[in-house]
């Protein structure tokens, strides 16, 4: 017998070599990576508890018979692929489930046989009271289906798997009552809020990239799951659907394809060999909105989409500006911001420059020019404060110094942006800044076209 911890004792140039398997995964390691010629390699066969490695000695890795890769650094193994995944980042799994729990376990199979492949640390099932108590009976437990599904793939626990009660979140309508179905339309925009505020929290998780599987559960819920993705996704976070051939799609007993190919009784009582079964994971493409929404992002659906339309309206029109005289207000479509005397006061005199002295008069509309723009800087401060206020017909009206002017517009854009809700909407009406620090050149975003005086809030 070979001892395989020596490694004088090891053949090279694919000889092979029996290895017992209650050595440790870093002794076969050694037993293989000394002594050798780069490219050399040793086959280790499985043979009556012994299991079959094939060893590049040089290259110090090991290939397992179930064609995955491992490499060692530091007696630690970590997944070695041609397609490398950042591992600074975690992979998580949020399946929506209904009656059916063979879905998690069919998408953790196809999750994990991706090139590279996913192996999520969570696995997050949202669903059902009724779904609830499914995934406790066939999926969780040292019996369970995805303990079977790790023993089978993963029999050495080199990926660590999270699930169990503390990962299942139950839906609840108004009331906050667990869900046994959803057949309402106040059911599905309480679910709606739920998965926003679920998928909120996970998507700011700022190492963690989220795997969405809305292949369970009612339609509704998927489309619902879906269309929350598509507002709070970021671009590492994916949307799968899972498709499985149709005499294994709603067989009690199939969960996954087994590595040892297993015979099932269909319901004709034909032969249905697990061997024959196709899982598919259609990764889904979608239009990711999160960079146009402003943060905070809201965590109910209702005003989440509400917000997300805002911002698309944003990006298409935009709306008059009407500066009220007598309530220091300015009317910006529908909405109203009010402002201090002095913030108003210097938003209408920028306005002026822009409607009242363009420098290009013959161009109806701005089109991006910046050249009535006040150009401000430490040494010209006091000529530009006296300019501003002269204007207005205000004097004091401005702070003395450069500091207290920057803090001045900030507060007015904030005003702005409180009003309108969006950062992206504020700054299509507050007051911007070009140029470099110390010489930066102020005025209002708006067309020209599109500002208006009026004495009143009543007066067109």
């Amino acid at each position: 017998m070979v001892d395989a911890c020596d490694p004088s004792s090891l053949c090279h140039a694919d000889s092979d070599v029996l290895v017992p398997s209650r050595l440790s995964w870093s002794q076969r390691l050694r037993a293989g990576s000394d002594g050798g010629r780069s490219g050399d390699r040793l086959v280790l066969r499985a043979w009556r508890g012994h299991q079959k490695l094939r060893v590049p000695v040089g290259e110090r890795s090991i290939q397992s018979q179930s064609g995955g890769s491992r490499s060692c650094a530091s007696n630690h193994w970590t997944a070695m692929t041609a397609k490398r995944r950042d591992r600074s980042q975690d992979d998580i799994l949020v399946a929506l489930c209904g009656l059916t729990p063979q879905v998690v376990t069919e998408t953790v199979w196809a999750l994990t046989r991706l090139d590279p492949p996913v192996w999520p640390k969570e696995i997050w099932i949202l669903t059902t009271e009724a779904g609830r108590q499914m995934c406790r009976q066939m999926l969780f437990g040292e019996t369970g289906a995805l303990a079977r599904f790790q023993r089978d793939y993963d029999p050495h626990r080199l990926h660590r798997l999270r699930y169990g009660s503390e990962y299942v979140v139950v839906l609840r309508d108004r009331m906050g009552q667990p869900i046994d179905d959803v057949r309402t339309a106040a059911d599905n925009l309480a679910i709606a809020d739920q998965l926003a505020t679920f998928l909120r929290r996970q998507t700011a998780r700022p190492n963690v990239r989220v795997h969405c599987s809305v292949a369970g559960g009612r339609k509704t819920m998927g489309i619902l799951l879906a269309a929350v993705f598509q507002l709070y996704g970021r671009p590492d976070d994916r949307l799968y659907h899972v498709l499985v051939s149709p005499e294994f799609e709603s067989h009690p007993a199939f969960f996954y394809k087994p590595r040892r190919s297993t015979v099932l009784r269909g319901a004709n009582g034909r032969r249905l060999r697990t061997s024959d079964a196709v899982i598919e994971l259609a990764d889904i493409p979608y239009v990711r909105l999160r960079p146009l929404l402003s943060q905070p992002l809201p965590s109910r659906f209702t005003e989440l989409v509400e917000r997300t339309q805002q911002e698309l309206q944003a990006l298409t029109s935009v709306q008059p500006v009407r500066l009220v005289a007598d309530r220091n207000q300015l009317r910006i479509g529908s909405q109203t911001v009010s402002l201090t005397p002095q913030g108003w006061e210097l938003y209408r005199a920028l306005a002026d420059r822009k409607r009242l002295h363009c420098v290009r008069p013959e161009q109806p509309h701005c089109d991006g020019c910046t050249d009535c723009y006040v150009r401000v800087g430490k040494e010209s401060w006091d000529e530009v404060r006296t300019a501003i206020e002269q204007q207005s017909g205000r004097s004091g009206i401005l702070p003395k110094d450069l500091t207290g002017f920057r803090s001045m517009v900030s507060k007015l854009n904030q005003a702005i942006r409180s009003a309108l809700g969006s950062e992206r909407l504020a700054s299509r009406y507050g007051i911007q800044s070009v140029g470099i620090r110390n010489n930066k050149a102020y005025g209002v975003a708006v067309d020209k076209a599109m500002l208006k005086e009026t004495e009143s809030p009543d007066a067109e």
